[in-house]
């Protein structure tokens, strides 16, 4: 990345991934940003979608959660149990990469601890439980950029 290409020495907060959870009224903000920023552009949006769209689009007040603790691949540690052995929580959401007998796996994992209730006994049922599992909230309110990364970092 070059500076003419990004000029700031560190990209703002933003999402990076394959889906984002948003609502409609965050949405239409974002869309009405684009829209604004296309009339001033002279060189078409950033080429980094996930920067633009949910960093440098992204008006303030709109929050961002960190739920990579939700995603399979970050707990490589668990990876194997989960898909070959008899592992599962049901509160990992996030899975890539996978073959389709993992898929298959996976699937058959979520609706037997749906059917036998475990996510609610273990989980929903102990409001300590559900607090420490919610995504931890990195920006909000005011704008506020926690955790910057570097444009070399990317």
């Amino acid at each position: 990345m070059t500076a003419d290409e990004y000029p700031l020495p560190a990209y703002p907060l933003f999402c990076s991934g394959w889906a984002y959870v948003t609502n409609a009224a965050a949405a239409s903000l974002v869309l009405t940003r684009a829209a604004e920023e296309k009339e001033k552009e002279d060189r078409g949006p950033f080429w980094i979608d996930d920067v633009y769209v949910t960093g440098m689009l992204r008006p303030p007040g709109i929050p961002v959660y960190d739920w990579s603790n939700f995603n399979l691949r970050m707990h490589a540690h668990y990876t194997r149990a989960v898909l070959q052995g008899r592992f599962f929580s049901p509160e990992l959401m996030v899975a890539s990469d996978l073959r389709p007998d993992e898929i298959r796996t996976l699937f058959r994992k979520f609706r037997e601890s749906r059917d036998k209730g475990w996510a609610e006994a273990a989980i929903y049922g102990d409001p300590r439980a559900v607090e420490l599992l919610q995504p931890r909230m990195v920006a909000g309110g005011e704008g506020t950029h926690r955790g910057r990364r570097k444009r070399e970092e990317l």
